[in-house]
């Protein structure tokens, strides 16, 4: 949609604002642009002084694009991105504001924000040590147990490899497990001793296919060697 303001007011639009503020043209011409816009914009911040230093901005000849939601006719609000620049009329100098609809991909983004702070809860409330580990045997992601019994800072396993942990023989074997997972899909289950921050201990590892190239690992700690 386009618009055209001389500061305060519209004094011009194209068919597709009127399609998507839901005002026919006549209506839309001479409208303060304030008053397609709820009164705050999503971050708290009061519309009239976010417009005001926009449009500010315009003449100063700042460009780029920018997050704004705007009102509909009827209420509804949507997200969109917008931009504006200065253009020339008659020796006068307007506001040329572009603006794309841009809801359905907010919705989107937000729905992915959700749905990562919920499978993030998940993984936190379990209290087995757990590992996402790549197609090449990278460690990805690292969750110590529940009780930090065995916790490391992220660093010293984040960016390593199997490799790094196990012996030549036992990282083969893991390696392979990775492998297994990934190609059947199937869990794979496979016990091992390693060194912990509180000497040797057993553990049972089950590795399942999260995607085409990741492997989640949730590791219990069956105890200390005897």
């Amino acid at each position: 949609a386009i618009l055209i303001i001389d500061h305060e007011n519209i004094i011009d639009c194209n068919l597709k604002a009127e399609e998507l503020f839901g005002y026919s043209r006549d209506e839309i011409i001479g409208i303060e642009g304030i008053k397609l816009s709820p009164s705050n914009q999503p971050s708290g911040t009061p519309t009239i002084e976010k417009r005001k230093r926009k449009i500010d901005e315009a003449y100063e000849g700042k460009k780029g694009t920018f997050y704004w939601q705007y009102q509909k006719k009827n209420g509804d609000t949507f997200d969109s991105e917008v931009s504006l620049t200065v253009i020339e009329i008659e020796g006068n100098k307007f506001i040329h504001a572009s603006i794309r609809d841009i809801t359905e991909r907010k919705n989107i983004e937000r729905s992915l924000r959700n749905s990562e702070q919920r499978y993030k809860a998940l993984l936190e409330s379990i209290p087995d040590l757990i590992f996402i580990i790549n197609r090449d045997g990278t460690y990805e992601y690292f969750k110590a147990d529940y009780k930090q019994k065995l916790a490391v800072p992220q660093e010293q396993v984040i960016g390593k490899g199997i490799k790094d942990f196990f012996e030549p023989e036992m990282a083969a074997k893991m390696q392979a497990f990775v492998n297994e997972a990934l190609s059947t899909g199937e869990q794979q289950n496979v016990e091992y001793t390693l060194a912990s921050p509180g000497g040797p201990r057993h553990f049972e590892a089950r590795l399942t296919k999260l995607d085409a190239d990741h492997v989640l690992q949730v590791v219990r700690d069956r105890g200390a060697l005897l």
